[in-house]
């Protein structure tokens, strides 16, 4: 992102981070990767090497803009974290309460991050809406430069939210359109102060899979689009349970009534995010909005996912689909590292030249079937004609509003969200239990 002067409210960067940086702006940062393994897992074959740091290389200075993110106590979301605190960027983590958002916030706190914490369970529309004023109290006047929709959960059971949602839909989806609708006037803030704002939707490749085949399918003209009854209010079970429909334990990852779900949740992912670049161009706002997928990365998403796991999936009821003895294996062989798997969002967030409705991701082996390399900007094309059709974004548009019972009209002013709150010095202001700052 282009780099812009302070504006008279803007914060300045704490004294751990001032401390490892010349005054110019270009000297040396906080390091969080230097002596890591970034391109492939394990694998002795790492025909990426180097590409991560290609990436950080090109990464502008953050310094005076503000970054929230969603799911950022692990995976992907953490290691954009870090890489945000590298360029200086005031993070704003949005997660639930635990242990690990603890562990996060200190290790970001070590690198010397300007950064926030502020409880929000995408599982719960009450949550997201405690938490959207109190990230509004943080960014003040000066508003929000990028929200990273992040967070994302899979292969759980048919069971609903306190909201009566499918927990997939709800996490990945629904909760993230709530969240853009309360925080829509801070990123329109940003962008007309600064020029531009950025809504990144992390979507996955796992919208190329049908549920009931297990194999990709976006190139068939057949493939089912997005189902209405998914974003639709029910009781547990009401999606069809779950099961297999194989009989080869492993292609549960790929089939099945619980993928069904997860794809559907994804596919709303990668429609919303060009639905809503269409609307800010038909709006006129300066807000940017941005698709990614990691490809297949060493997460705890996917290894929770194949497996039941540890932690987040399986606290919520992951199925197990995999021996936890074979989890190892298939990481190690088949999937890039996290690092590598940021890239895609890294680069939607960060990067100069990004535009409004880019969709970017690997692309390796080949399409559909795109897990592995480095970011590349694809382009809607690399999906399945039917599922960015106008009747595609306006099922997902309206199924979102109709969910969290508002309706969100963009524009290009600072209507449609919750209102601004400007502090005279937000770092100092006092936490409360929800709002903590490292």
């Amino acid at each position: 992102m282009a780099e812009t002067p302070m504006s008279p409210t803007s914060k300045a960067v704490g004294p751990e981070v001032a401390s490892v940086i010349s005054p110019s702006g270009k000297g040396d940062r906080p390091e969080p990767f230097e002596g890591r393994s970034l391109e492939i897992g394990c694998c002795c074959c790492n025909p990426f090497k180097g590409t991560v740091q290609t990436l950080l290389d090109k990464l502008p200075d953050m310094q005076f803009k503000t970054i929230a993110i969603t799911g950022c106590t692990t995976g992907t979301g953490y290691t954009l974290a870090m890489m945000a605190a590298r360029q200086r960027a005031r993070i704003i983590c949005l997660n639930r309460p635990s242990s690990r958002s603890e562990a996060a916030l200190a290790n970001l706190k070590a690198l010397g991050a300007d950064v926030y914490h502020v409880d929000c369970d995408l599982m719960s529309f009450k949550s997201v809406r405690s938490a959207a004023p109190k990230i509004m109290e943080i960014v003040g006047s000066d508003g929000l430069d990028v929200l990273a929709l992040n967070a994302g959960i899979m292969h759980l059971p048919d069971i609903v939210t306190e909201d009566k949602f499918d927990m997939q839909m709800q996490v990945n989806q629904l909760s993230h359109f709530l969240l853009t609708k309360l925080l829509w006037s801070a990123l329109n803030e940003a962008a007309n102060q600064r020029g531009e704002a950025r809504v990144v939707v992390h979507g996955s490749a796992a919208m190329n899979f049908d549920g009931h085949t297990g194999i990709a399918c976006a190139c068939c003209p057949h493939t089912r689009g997005l189902m209405p009854r998914f974003f639709e209010k029910h009781e547990n079970g009401g999606l069809g349970g779950d099961g297999c429909c194989s009989s080869l334990t492993m292609t549960c990852c790929f089939a099945g009534k619980t993928m069904t779900r997860y794809q559907q949740s994804k596919l709303a992912n990668f429609v919303y995010a060009m639905a809503l670049a269409d609307k800010i161009n038909a709006a006129g706002s300066k807000v940017k909005a941005a698709v990614v997928h990691p490809g297949v990365a060493i997460t705890n998403l996917v290894t929770n996912g194949l497996s039941g796991g540890k932690g987040g999936n399986k606290d919520a009821g992951a199925k197990n689909y995999i021996p936890e003895f074979v989890v190892p294996i298939i990481t190690n062989v088949l999937m890039q590292s996290t690092e590598m798997g940021t890239m895609p969002i890294a680069t939607a967030s960060m990067v100069s030249d990004v535009q409004n409705g880019d969709y970017y991701g690997p692309g390796y082996p080949c399409w559909p079937i795109t897990f592995w390399g480095p970011a590349r900007k694809r382009t809607p094309e690399h999906i399945c004609v039917n599922w960015h059709t106008q009747k595609q974004k306006d099922i997902v548009w309206a199924k979102c509003e109709e969910a969290i019972g508002e309706s969100f009209t963009i524009t290009a002013g600072g209507e449609g969200g919750a209102p601004a709150v400007a502090l005279a010095d937000v770092p100092e202001a006092k936490p409360t239990a929800a709002m903590e700052r490292a």
